[in-house]
């Protein structure tokens, strides 16, 4: 579990942990077919293949394994990575060409309208303004994970979203027919049993689709040179392969996986909407605050009966009013943290013996970064998981005068928010009840825009009240935007 600094009041680090092996057909030890080749010609043109992905999941280590592999197989092969400002979580790309003769070689870098073949390791990057416009036209084949890893926009936008349909359409208006977007890193994770496969599983994917020139003898003899897991990487390039030779008899072995969706109901009924953020509620403090929701729900669903939009905004209220109440605060953090379950998912995902660190911002763990002027966290062991016991335990103190973060800065801030939402709802027994919708819809969403935690759910809120501002004196009859 992970978070960036300055949006998230705490995340986790593990050291000395390995993944555990998966459950079901492959912790059985799934046995892959003899496979045919893929028709690698004698004779070709000389091929540009274009990689792209994130920094630090072994994009560079498929180029360097494709460039040895063609050498292997008596070619020529050149490779540029190009990693930018970050080698690590940033965009990177690493530049192939594979020829006959090493004379056929000419500049290592592709360009625009240059790559025959896009092995994108990841969506975002490989739908990229860079990655397609270096792709021949017309010509070119894309093989694209669909993973979608988040972007440093994520860590100064709390609203931001990657667009998946979007992305993938970007692709297909590009290459049409010739883009397949592959789910590798699920059958990676649920049947190696590590993620980080995923770019060996598409690379095998894209070769027995004859997309890429080298004899297999070449491509295992590179993965064996490599000599990082070998027998791990080469189990993913024929599982790969063999998805490109029988999708239906890779996707059979997923079928014994359970994997456990956490959903918040959203797409339920009302009722059952309002249930479970009541339930929640009880879990986050107590079954008082509960009925206090459940109560405000009901009184709302009354004033808003006989509108024919009133089952989409009692349903907006039911998120936007569970979400001023729980607050991920100090206690919330603490109760997280100190449930069973959350060692019991690490010791489900990870095995042997392994230390885990809390960083935190809240209470007496924020300190001042001399950079940037902003709270950032501080790193503390596993000693705390007693505190964190004893502070989930007083959780029913939240906002009495013996919780000890009530005269925080932030605490401040989400009480603000909440009595103002508050009052909003009490509004909607008066004029507002007979407002349009958009201007109506616009007044009960605004809490939406007070994301993130410290100096990035000020600014947020600042939005947010701005929106309601809006809302709230624009002329009666009006959308508040005009």
């Amino acid at each position: 579990m992970s978070c960036v600094r300055g949006f998230c009041p705490s995340f986790v680090t593990l050291q000395g942990a390995k993944p555990r092996r998966p459950q079901g057909a492959a912790a059985a030890g799934f046995k892959i077919p003899a496979l045919p080749d893929a028709i690698i010609p004698g004779d070709f043109e000389p091929m540009a293949i274009l990689v792209a992905g994130i920094g630090g999941t072994g994009v560079v280590t498929i180029g360097g394994v494709l460039t040895m592999a063609a050498h292997l197989d008596g070619k020529a092969g050149s490779s540029l990575d190009v990693t930018g400002l970050s080698q690590k979580y940033g965009a990177v790309g690493s530049h192939i060409r594979i020829a006959p003769s090493a004379a056929m070689l000419h500049a290592a870098r592709i360009g625009t309208g240059e790559a025959d073949v896009l092995l994108g390791c990841d969506l975002i990057v490989a739908a990229g303004a860079d990655a397609l416009s270096r792709l021949r036209p017309g010509l070119a084949r894309a093989f694209v994970n669909t993973e979608v890893v988040p972007t440093s926009d994520f860590t100064s936008q709390p609203d931001w979203a990657a667009d998946e349909a979007g992305l993938k359409h970007r692709l297909n208006e590009a290459l049409g027919g010739r883009a397949e977007c592959i789910d590798v890193t699920v059958l990676a994770q649920h049947l190696l049993g590590d993620a980080i496969l995923s770019n060996m599983l598409l690379l095998g994917y894209a070769w027995q689709q004859g997309a890429i020139p080298v004899q297999r003898a070449a491509m295992e003899k590179a993965i064996q040179l490599n000599g990082v897991s070998t027998d791990t990487n080469l189990k993913a390039f024929a599982l790969g392969r063999w998805l490109a030779h029988d999708n239906a008899a890779v996707r059979r072995l997923m079928a014994p996986a359970q994997v456990v969706q956490l959903t918040m109901n959203a797409g339920g009924s009302l009722a059952a909407l309002i249930d479970d953020r009541a339930r929640r509620l009880v879990d986050y403090q107590n079954a008082a605050l509960a009925d206090r929701y459940r109560q405000r729900m009901e009184s709302v669903r009354r004033m808003l009966a006989g509108r024919s939009d009133a089952d989409a905004l009692v349903r907006q209220v039911a998120t936007q009013y569970f979400r001023v109440l729980a607050v991920k605060d100090e206690f919330e953090v603490a109760r997280l943290y100190s449930r069973p379950a959350f060692l019991q998912s690490l010791n489900e995902a990870f095995e042997g013996e392994f230390q885990v660190s809390f960083h935190l911002a809240g209470g007496p763990f924020g300190k001042l970064d001399k950079v940037t002027g902003k709270i950032s966290k501080t790193a503390v062991g596993s000693w705390i998981r007693p505190a964190m016991r004893l502070l989930a335990g007083v959780r029913f103190l939240r906002g009495s005068w013996l919780d000890p973060f009530a005269r925080g800065v932030e605490a401040q801030l989400n009480r603000r928010v909440r009595d103002a939402y508050e009052e909003d709802l009490d509004d909607i027994g008066h004029a507002a009840a007979q407002w349009p919708e958009a201007r109506l819809r616009e007044l009960l969403s605004w809490p939406a825009s007070v994301r993130g935690y410290g100096h990035v759910r000020e600014r947020q809120a600042r939005a947010g009240f701005a929106r309601r501002a809006t809302a709230r004196d624009a002329p009666a009859g009006s959308h508040p935007e005009n």
